[in-house]
Formats: structure tokens, sequence, C-alpha cells
């Protein structure tokens, strides 16, 4: 996103969905539905071009079955458990009030800082080897790169594509170092998220070849990356609605919480992931749905119409087997 997007950018008034500008929908169960492989299948659903920018070949949201389970414990059992989100964080408040530090009295990009000062804190966190100052803007910018070009048609998406290569590449390097214990590691040695990556054997047994184990690293790396948009919003939105920085120092806890959640639901970023309807899909009574992904992040509207030649059927139901479907 250019900063000329950011600039005329207008956060959708509370209570509106992105896609509709309708109320959102409060259907969580539908969460589950979605996530069932019995319903919804990730291998081959999402397009090859998505793939080689954003995901990467290989990655654990094209597998299914014992396949992504297994493969999806190196993520939860490194990322999604409370200990390990504190420790990001305090690592990146680190990195973050150091940048800040370093820019008093000069002009600075806020979207470019903050993606240097996430991707030195993620590097460090995770265990991958990082040098402070221009050499972590490598891969802060790649991972910019990244998620700004794979969308998008012309030279944007050629240079994501280029970015993800050389990443890719690096962290391969990487891998096979620290496999052969040859080259030291930021992080905890035990429990670092290279050391999993490095280690991890996929459901046949065996380890993760090395293009797979960078692809892996890397979806560690890059998303964390990406936050840089959620923190260029928040401060559009706190520049819009200067009122909010005092309730927010004044209350940072709950408070803070409600305002970053309604900063991912206002400015729109990447919502769904694809996946594929397994079957003939029959969901809750009313009506039909007419989509076309599967989503794995956050709840959103799903685009229905009303179903067949009375319009009042009492049947919700997804695309034919084999065809995309949508849900966020």
């Amino acid at each position: 996103m250019s900063s000329r997007d950011l600039a005329t950018m207008r956060p959708i008034a509370v209570g509106q969905s992105l896609s509709t500008r309708r109320p959102p929908s409060r259907t969580s169960g539908r969460v589950d539905f979605f996530y069932d492989e019995r319903h919804v299948l990730r291998h081959s659903a999402l397009p090859g071009p998505v793939l080689d920018t954003l995901f990467g070949r290989g990655a654990v949201h094209t597998l299914d079955g014992q396949a992504h389970r297994i493969r999806k414990e190196l993520f939860t059992s490194h990322l999604m458990t409370p200990d390990g989100v504190q420790a990001l964080g305090r690592v990146a408040r680190e990195h973050w009030l150091r940048t800040a530090d370093g820019l008093r009295g000069r002009s600075a990009v806020l979207f470019d800082e903050m993606a240097v000062a996430l991707a030195g804190a993620v590097c460090e966190w995770s265990g991958v080897p990082c040098a402070p100052g221009a050499a972590v803007r490598r891969p802060a910018e790649d991972c910019v790169t990244m998620v700004d070009g794979f969308a998008t048609p012309g030279p944007r998406h050629w240079k994501a594509r280029r970015a993800r290569t050389r990443q890719e590449h690096d962290l391969a390097r990487t891998i096979n170092d620290t496999r052969g214990h040859t080259a030291p590691t930021c992080g905890d040695k035990q429990h670092s998220v290279l050391d999993a990556v490095a280690t991890h054997r996929d459901a046949d047994g065996s380890l993760l070849d090395l293009h797979t184990g960078a692809v892996e690293l890397l979806n560690v790396l890059r998303p964390t990356v990406a936050i840089t948009w959620f923190t260029t919003f928040a401060a559009h939105a706190l520049h819009r609605f200067p009122a909010v920085r005092e309730q927010l120092r004044a209350d940072g806890g709950a408070y803070a919480r409600a305002f970053a959640h309604e900063v991912r639901r206002c400015y729109p970023f990447v919502p769904f992931v694809g996946g594929l309807a397994a079957r003939d899909l029959h969901s809750v009574p009313k009506r039909c749905l007419e989509a076309r992904w599967s989503s794995s992040t956050c709840t959103a509207t799903i685009a229905t119409r009303p179903c067949g030649p009375t319009r009042n059927a009492s049947t919700r139901a997804a695309s034919s087997a084999g065809t995309p479907v949508l849900a966020s």
C-alpha cells in the first residue's frame, strides 16, 4: 500500500461490514463449519501466484488432514502459547522503543521504520541470526514487498516473487547451518522457532526439506512484519480521532484491546485464506450461500442471496464439490 493509498483511506463506520457496509454477521458457529475438513479442503485452493509470493509452495496453508495437523503444531507450540505471544510482544516493544529514540528530532516514515523494528524483533525472538542496523532492512523490505504485491498484477507482483526467492534462499541456508550446528542464533537455542523448524518432522517422519523449512520459517517472519500495516492504520486512526489517545493512556488494557479490534475491523487487510468445498455443503437454515473463499482468520459477513424459485427456501448451501467457497 502506498502512502497515497493510506492518505485517502477512510475508516468504515462502526457496526458495518467491510465488504457490504451492512451489519456484520454474528454467527461464530459457522467458523467451525468452515474449519471442518469434511467441508472445506486447503490443497489446491490457493492460486499459484499467491503461493509464489505470499505463502510459499508446500506451506501449511496447502495441507489437509494429519499432514496439516502435524505441520500446524510446529506453529501453535511456539506462536499460540501465552508465553510465546508475550515474549514476542516484549521484544517488539523493545525494538520499537529503541527505534523511536533514534528518530527523535528528525522526520521519518512510520511505516518503513516500524517494518524494520518488527523484522528485527521477530528475527531475534525466533532465533534467526540477525544484525542490528542496515542488515535487517533487507528482510523487512522483502517481507513488505511480498505482502504488497501478492494480489497485484504487474511489476509489484514480480518484485514480490523476487523478494520471496531471496528470503527463501537465505533462510534455507540458515536452516542448513542450524542442522549442522555451525551458526549461532539470537534466541534461546533450545526453544527457538528456528530450531523447531530445523528439527521438525512431518507426518511421514522426515525432516522438512530446506525449501519447505524456509517457507514455514518465512511464514513466521512475514506475518509479523505485516503487522506494520496495522500499526500504521492505528496511527492513522489516532490522527483522525485524537480523543482516543487520552483514553488509551488512561486505560491501556480492555480499551486498548477494543481499539485494536476496531482497527482490524475498520481498515481492510488480507482477511481470508482460500479453501475448496469438499462436497455439496449444507449449513444453517435460511439462505443459499453464494461465496468463493474460506477464511482461517477472522469473522465477517458472508455474501448471500435468497435461495430457490420462491426465494424463501430454508437451506443455506455452499458451492459444489471442488468449488471455492467464502467464509470469514
